[in-house]
């Protein structure tokens, strides 16, 4: 990265958990652009629950953070910008936001209907609110 560049859009924030998302949003909200490093990147798969589990907390922290700060000023980098805004942290956050509860519905539905205190039909709300789950986090992917 150029230091010219961090410079103009105010340099690194220290406490921001996914400086490199805040920092995509500031180049391209002040006419710069970003692009993609080409593989391999030479990083290793996080290989265990537990850390694997605590990185994705800290990147949803860090969604979090730079939605709420770029939500300040949404349409400062124009109107693609925002969609772009609302798209890859936005429907993260949504799809986060569905999947949780809606995984921990179906289980304690599917306990409960093994022990026989449930009908065997899953609740359409349940497989509505998890299909859109999956759309959002598929959208973020595409």
């Amino acid at each position: 990265m150029r230091r010219s560049a961090l410079e103009t859009v105010g340099g690194w924030d220290p406490f921001n958990v996914t400086e490199d998302a805040d920092l995509a949003f500031r180049l391209v909200a002040n006419g710069g652009g970003i692009g993609w490093i080409h593989l391999p990147t030479q990083e290793e798969a996080v290989s265990r629950l537990r850390p694997w589990f605590k990185q994705r907390s800290r990147w949803l922290k860090g969604y979090l953070q730079t939605w709420l700060v770029h939500m300040n000023a949404p349409l400062s980098g124009g109107w693609r910008r925002a969609v772009m805004l609302q798209v890859t942290l936005g429907l993260s956050l949504l799809s986060v936001l569905f999947f949780a509860p809606v995984m921990t519905g179906l289980a304690l539905y599917e306990g409960a209907r093994l022990m026989g205190i449930m009908e065997a039909t899953i609740p359409a709300i349940y497989l509505l609110a998890l299909g859109f789950s999956l759309l959002c986090g598929m959208a973020v992917g595409a």
